[in-house]
């Protein structure tokens, strides 16, 4: 057994130096920028070794392969995942945030680490913990929970005394621990435990009550002071039996698995006995805690056993949860057992905030109003400020390759899996956990899969966990295609053309080291590939014709981004210290080299899932990231090249800052019409709020009936006071002609409406809301009042 996590994976170091380029407010698909071209780059993309872009899967449940549809015989690699695999080059060499739209989504992560002086039994060892109900009130659209106020509020039942009393035996009896399932994937769920009590002789569910008598049972060591059921007492309840000091009423609940090791067996072979009367006042807990124990980000056992609970409910009491108070009995957590996972103080959001704002109340700001460069150049979708999402000016084709003859094709099965960072290990620096109390952890960075020389197919997998590949075994299969770019500046195309070759000079591309990651398979070293043939073609106003640039001047094109980067250190105090030897990209540049990771036959992708349990504490072991230049690793800690002796502690919090985002801002184009961060976030809500006040005005033209209409129709005869209320006098022409198309308004209401919109006098009712018909207005207004005999 290795002591190492073992990853197919390394981390490039997120940069605490944000790079917001303060041109994205002026970027527009019609208004050229100052200097933009636009154009295309037609290029070849050639695999190292064995590769699979899957699009589908086949009746044989095989990934397989896109086709050209004209000719089966080539593949299509989609645009979509070129493009995706060039956005996160970009991201970690232009040193962009980490957005929920792009590299990350948001999660949180419960822990339960059952040691002494953990982060999980401080926590736990704080609450006071209560058994009760937890019901939705429909009245009050709620959750809300009544507590036990029992004397007896922690009652066990012991399985030999719960069978003995279901009369269930065999493969029928309730366990908590089975030793013939020692696998803990293979243990009873709580449901089945539900179920198995409804099919004995009492067909027992959270709707029949029991009667048991107390012993009780003093506190030993770990073990806090409880109640046992009397197994000799166990009995169904009568319609007016109570609970008393000796004797309890209450429901049968069961826990999902509980205890892995059989030595203990005997002291965890019990269910619980909920209280059914003595219970507190019901007190409304937030939606967003039982959101947060039931949903999504909890475990799937805690899923399903809330999924049978929510259909099998007491009818009264609804569902029985463990709640967790403060000191001052506040509610702060809900778990289905006593000693649950409880959720971790940071999540990834978090701990990403903190790295790169250290401020995480700006986060949610940042991820609507500020950019990247990879989202001014990509694209990007803002939620809440929709108006300020930017569409991508740059496309890409689909790759086609040449004709391939189906005997370069095999099939490979391996275990293929998306990494989690749940396992801190991996993800976190230090071996800091989610959990960590005060300053969050810092996130490790940006993952990347080491580009391998060979592959490999790894452990074999059962059947359910594996996926079988169609794999290319063709080496230098070439396919081609284009990407079409509008609009860019000289520095954006430049960052294209970086991240095309890895920086590679376009002079001696074709002997390029560094190689991208594309595919499937990418852990067992398939994917390798690398862009050739690269002609650049830009849109020249003057002939009309399109123009092709030189090698010599896509070199200049990466120099101008490259010198847009260094510019960016410079201005944090930098000056000695240049962008193309930051740690970002030496990092990204070798793990772009090839590896021979699995040179060795039988060499290992991943741990054993064995040993994951012993190796909780144990570090991120992957082959060294070797230096570009020079000898050794490139050490994360230090940021900056020894050769330019300038090391990371004398750049101290210049380096170390974040950008100014309000002076960004403020520097941007004038298309804003504003100058300053404040003045935005009025306009942006100015804006929202005549949104909903044109909705508003929707909705009441949309309340009027046909009745009313009709009724406004037989009495038009030039009387202002028959117009609906809620229409003003701007809308009426645009409602009539609306109410003409509509399919509940018969023929003859048509006619009407048809001859009041030609009318003359409408049109001089229409413009009486104009301010500049002054004396028509009050022509009109003296005719009402002459009509209707008012003074």
């Amino acid at each position: 057994m290795t002591s190492s996590i073992i990853a197919p994976y390394n981390f490039v170091p997120l940069s605490k130096k944000v790079f917001a380029p303060d041109w994205a407010y002026s970027v527009s698909q019609d208004v050229p920028l100052k200097d933009s071209v636009s154009g295309f780059i037609d290029l070849e993309l050639t695999n190292h070794g064995d590769i699979c872009v899957g699009a589908r899967k086949d009746s044989q449940d095989r990934v397989v392969w896109a086709r050209d549809p004209e000719d089966e015989n080539r593949l299509v690699i989609p645009g979509s995942s070129v493009k995706g695999m060039l956005r996160n080059v970009l991201e970690i060499v232009s040193l962009a945030r980490l957005t929920p739209e792009s590299m990350y989504q948001n999660q949180k992560f419960w822990f339960r680490e059952l040691f002494a002086n953990s982060d999980y039994m401080k926590k736990y060892t704080s609450y006071k913990r209560r058994c009760g109900w937890l019901k939705y009130d429909d009245s009050t659209k709620e959750w809300k929970v009544r507590l036990s106020k029992n004397k007896h509020s922690l009652v066990k039942i012991f399985d030999d005394d719960l069978n003995k009393f279901l009369g269930l035996t065999g493969n029928d009896r309730i366990l908590n621990f089975n030793s013939a399932k020692p696998n803990i994937n293979d243990q009873d769920s709580a449901q089945e435990k539900y179920k198995k009590a409804l099919k004995s002789r009492y067909r027992l569910d959270l709707n029949q009550k029991i009667k048991v008598s107390c012993i009780p049972v003093p506190p030993a060591g770990y073990t806090e002071g409880f109640d046992k059921a009397d197994g000799s007492s166990v009995s169904l309840a009568n319609a007016g039996d109570a609970s008393d000091d000796s004797n309890l009423v209450g429901y049968v609940v069961f826990s999902n698995y509980r205890v892995a090791d059989i030595s203990t067996m005997a002291d965890k072979a019990y269910s619980y006995v909920f209280p059914a009367d003595n219970l507190s006042d019901p007190v409304t807990v937030d939606s967003c805690m039982v959101e947060l124990f039931t949903g999504s980000s909890n475990s799937e056992a805690v899923q399903n056993t809330y999924k049978y609970l929510r259909e099998h409910q007491n009818r009264e009491l609804g569902i029985p949860v463990w709640a967790f108070l403060n000191k001052e009995d506040k509610v702060e957590a809900l778990g289905f057992a006593r000693m649950p996972r409880l959720v971790c103080e940071h999540d990834t959001q978090k701990v990403t905030a903190w790295h790169q704002t250290a401020l995480e109340t700006e986060w949610g700001l940042a991820d609507e109003c500020y950019f990247s460069l990879p989202e001014v150049m990509f694209g990007t979708v803002r939620k809440e400020f929709g108006q300020i999402s930017l569409k991508s000016r740059i496309s890409f084709s689909d790759m086609v390759s040449d004709q391939i003859s189906s005997e370069n094709f095999e099939d490979m099965s391996m275990v293929l899996n998306t990494p989690k960072p749940s396992f801190y290990n991996m993800y976190l620096e230090d071996c800091r956990s989610y959990s960590s109390g005060g300053v969050p952890p810092v996130a490790t960075g940006f993952k990347r899969y080491r580009c391998q020389d060979c592959s490999t197919t790894g452990a074999k997998g059962k059947g359910a966990v594996t996926s079988t590949l169609e794999v290319l075994k063709k080496p230098n299969t070439v396919f081609k295609g284009r990407v079409m770019f509008h609009n860019l500046k000289r520095e954006e195309l430049g960052a294209l053309l970086w991240c095309l070759s890895i920086g590679e000079s376009f002079e001696g591309l074709g002997n390029s080291l560094y190689y991208h990651s594309l595919g499937h398979g990418k852990p067992y070293g398939l994917g390798a590939v690398q862009f050739k043939g690269i002609t650049v073609k830009v849109a020249d106003y003057e002939s009309f014709d399109m123009t092709p640039l030189p090698t010599v001047e896509l070199d200049a094109l990466m120099e101008s981004f490259a010198d847009l980067m260094d510019k960016e250190f410079e201005n944090i105090g930098a000056k000695n210290y240049v962008w193309r030897n930051s740690v970002q990209v030496e990092f990204l540049k070798s793990l772009a080299r090839l590896h021979n990771d699995y040179a060795t036959p039988g060499s290992l992708v991943y741990n054993d899932l064995k040993d994951f349990r012993k190796i909780r504490k144990a570090g991120l072991s992957v082959p060294g990231v070797a230096r570009l230049s020079g000898s050794g690793n490139i050490n994360r800690k230090i940021s900056v090249d020894p050769s330019e002796k300038l090391k990371l502690e004398q750049l101290g919090e210049k380096y170390m800052g974040n950008v100014n985002y309000e002076e960004r801002l403020k520097s941007a184009d004038d298309t804003l019409d504003t100058n300053s961060y404040e003045a935005y976030l009025k306009l942006i809500e100015a804006q929202n709020e005549k949104r909903l006040e044109e909705k508003a005005k929707e909705a009441k033209l949309s309340e009027i009936s046909c009745e009313v209409l009709r009724d406004f129709i037989s009495k038009f005869n030039g009387n202002l006071e028959v117009l609906p209320s809620v229409v003003q006098a701007p809308d009426i022409r645009q409602f009539l002609m609306d109410m003409i198309k509509a399919p509940q308004v018969n023929d003859d209401d048509k006619v009407q409406l048809e001859s009041i919109l030609k009318s003359g006098w409408f049109s001089k009712f229409v413009n009486v809301s104009n301010k500049k018909n002054k004396d028509e207005r009050k022509a009109l207004v003296r005719q009402v009042k002459e009509k209707h005999g008012i003074q």
